[in-house]
């Protein structure tokens, strides 16, 4: 137990589970205080609806002030600056917003006071990760930023997962949902993940992206490798050799976009390759088949058929069977029922019975079989009496070829002690 205790103590005692922690804070911070800046700032247009300024602007007045009627220049110039106090103390006057009272404006100035208190606290927060990371990541740090490092830190878990991970993984560390729906949809992979926070990689144009954060993030693994084992100051090469890198990056061509063979990607059909068939072109018009003019895209494709009727006039007036305009489509194909030829007893011509079934006849009234030796009633066989069968002669014999258990002699017994054992 002593010595779980003494483990447990020395792995929360590392300093990146601390970086950890306060990185997760700052998120924290922008979340609640982008909330409370919004409704702030609504508050504040009830009583001053012509005040345009940003949310952060708007909370430290209302923390100063607490409303319109408490407005002073000076004061107020060391917020927004002079030229901008000037326009608000002048406009305040024309403002047709509701009047605040003393226990309003109060209300008011607290909730301010709140955010301006976020804001301070997120700030020394944010200094506070960034001295930390600096020992514990300087090579890490001083290649991107500090913060970037310790949100790469926090997506780890620590910092021996984070110098375990291969530049590929670093690449996209952040994008997972991407990543996993490229596995699993197929679609377009990621090409970074949060370090695209880099200024290199969030300023450059879209086709260079993927290089230069495969660049960065083979450089970031090694820099982590180093403050991990070695804790020796590499990055100032690393950078170095990054810039360079970056150099040949932007004085390359930029290739052109190859459409993506990805089934859910959806692109336009005239940039899609002509494989045989495709639209690397735009369609012609479309033109129906009666103009003459439709050709098959390639010989031996397919034809048109010139026996095929054109119903696009109307289909012709239906003519029935009867009236000796049916033709077959091909010779031997099929024949109308009033040229077979009479073979096997078939009539010349089957009934019509549209106009009623014939009475039925029963076979008994001399009415023969379709076909000479088709069925033939059996006579019943005689009956043999087995040797050992103690029945008498003239009982029959059961149906089935049905044998009872005493039947047979001893055959039947030994056959089945046999299969019992």
């Amino acid at each position: 137990m002593e010595k779980a205790k003494k483990q447990t103590q020395e792995a929360l005692s590392r300093k990146d589970a601390l970086i950890i922690q306060a990185v997760r804070s700052l998120d924290d911070f922008d979340d609640v205080k982008a909330l409370l800046q919004q409704r702030i700032a609504e508050w504040f247009k009830i009583n001053f609806p012509d005040l345009r300024a940003n949310d952060e602007l708007i909370a430290r007045i209302a923390a100063e002030f607490g409303g319109k009627e408490n407005f002073s220049e000076k004061k107020l110039a060391e917020i927004v600056g002079e030229p901008k106090a000037e326009a608000i103390m002048r406009v305040k006057g024309e403002s047709f917003g509701a009047a605040f009272d003393k226990a309003d404006s109060h209300a008011m100035q607290t909730l301010g006071k709140q955010i301006v208190g976020l804001m301070e606290a997120r700030k020394e927060t944010q200094e506070y990760v960034t001295s930390l990371v600096e020992k514990e990541l300087k090579n890490v740090a001083y290649l991107t930023d500090p913060i970037l490092a310790a949100r790469l830190l926090s997506l780890a878990g620590s910092i021996e997962n984070l110098a375990e991970m291969p530049a590929s993984t670093i690449q996209v560390i952040g994008a997972e949902n991407s990543l996993f729906k490229h596995l699993r949809q197929h679609t377009a992979p990621p090409k970074h993940g949060v370090i695209f926070q880099h200024p290199a990689i969030n300023g450059a144009p879209l086709e260079q992206r993927g290089r230069i954060a495969r660049a960065l993030a083979a450089k970031i693994s090694i820099a982590a490798r180093a403050d991990y084992y070695t804790g020796n100051f590499i990055a100032e090469k690393l950078k170095e050799q990054f810039e360079k890198r970056l150099t040949q990056v932007h004085e390359a061509p930029i290739k052109p976009r190859k459409p993506s063979m990805i089934r859910n990607d959806f692109r336009d059909r005239e940039r899609r390759p002509d494989h045989g068939g495709g639209f690397s072109e735009k369609r012609p018009p479309f033109r129906p088949r009666g103009e003459g003019d439709f050709r098959p895209r390639r010989e031996g494709d397919f034809r048109e058929r010139d026996r095929r009727p054109n119903f696009s006039e109307g289909r012709p007036p239906f003519k029935p069977r009867g009236e000796g305009n049916f033709r077959p489509r091909d010779s031997g194909d099929f024949r109308d029922r009033e040229r077979r030829p009479t073979q096997g007893g078939f009539p010349e011509r089957r009934p019509n019975f549209s106009e009623g079934r014939p009475p039925f006849k029963p076979r008994d009234q001399g009415v023969q079989p379709r076909r000479e030796g088709d069925f033939r009633p059996r006579p019943k066989p005689e009956f043999r009496q087995e040797q050992g069968d103690p029945r008498p002669s003239g009982e029959s014999k059961p149906s089935g070829g049905f044998r009872p258990k005493w039947s047979g002699g001893n055959k039947g017994k030994g056959k089945f002690r046999k299969n019992r054992h």
